[in-house]
């Protein structure tokens, strides 16, 4: 496991081929024993469809109409926008960075987060608030730094401790 995280920023050059666009981006470097993260700015617009993007017309269709249900969705809750994008926060959310994220229910519909993938998940600045949350939330890896809320959001951080030990003071 990594024991610090880099982020590296590089510069994507968009060409023009006969095919279509290319990006050339700049060298980056991993070094060992470091979690790196490479940005790619790129120098100028570069077009993008679905198509592009998703070549098989099943999966472009299911990503489309995630897409649709997302933007229709009237409630902002987590639980709801994936439910909404079809993904399964057992599986789709490890690794994912969600710093500044509410996640909140209410007091008759708690968040239920018990059983979610949240590991190596950037949870920093999140709000917790009235969420279900126990060991089965795999938290392996996650940094939770500045969160705010209620005492789920007390609990959420002793989990966080718990599965890292490398954390506590």
């Amino acid at each position: 496991m990594a024991n610090k995280d880099e982020t590296q920023t590089v510069i994507g050059h968009v060409k023009d081929t006969p095919d279509g666009q290319v990006v050339e981006v700049e060298p980056f470097f991993f070094k060992g024993d470091v979690h790196t993260k490479v940005n790619i700015e790129f120098d100028r617009p570069v077009s993008l469809s679905l198509s592009d993007l998703f070549s098989d017309p099943a999966v472009r269709a299911e990503v489309e109409s995630g897409i649709e249900a997302i933007f229709n969705l009237e409630s902002s809750r987590i639980d709801d926008l994936l439910r909404a994008g079809n993904l399964d926060p057992a599986t789709d959310l490890a690794g994912s960075d969600m710093a500044g994220a509410d996640f909140v229910g209410t007091p008759d519909r708690p968040l239920d987060i018990r059983g979610w993938n949240l590991s190596e998940a950037v949870l920093d600045g999140c709000r917790f608030e009235n969420v279900l949350v126990d060991e089965t939330t795999i938290l392996t890896g996650a940094s939770a730094n500045d969160i705010s809320g209620d005492a789920s959001a007390d609990l959420v951080a002793e989990l966080v401790q718990a599965a890292n030990p490398a954390l506590r003071p």
